[in-house]
């Protein structure tokens, strides 16, 4: 909000910037956003945006029957026991 409002360190360190605001992090950037008016001789709030996303932490796939019951069916009559279905996570 600071970057918004005339007479700040941070609004005269950043300019008169129009849209987003490029917050810079230990992740990465955060883009921000805010709408700012006089109201009563101060700054006023009107809203404040901010962007997030997660990280992709895991990535993976499932190996399925299309008709698991069969499967399963066939597998106890021939003495398998359960199904034979692989899951594979991570990367």
């Amino acid at each position: 909000m600071a970057a918004r409002v005339d007479g700040t360190l941070v609004r005269e360190y950043a300019g008169n910037v129009a849209g987003d605001i490029r917050l810079g992090h230990p992740s990465g950037v955060l883009p921000i956003d805010a709408a700012v008016r006089l109201q009563g001789g101060g700054p006023w709030a009107e809203r404040v945006t901010v962007y997030r996303t997660a990280r992709r932490i895991v990535e993976g796939f499932t190996r399925a029957f299309r008709d698991a019951r069969r499967q399963r069916a066939a597998g106890n009559a021939a003495g398998g026991g359960a199904s034979e279905s692989q899951s594979t996570t991570g990367r």
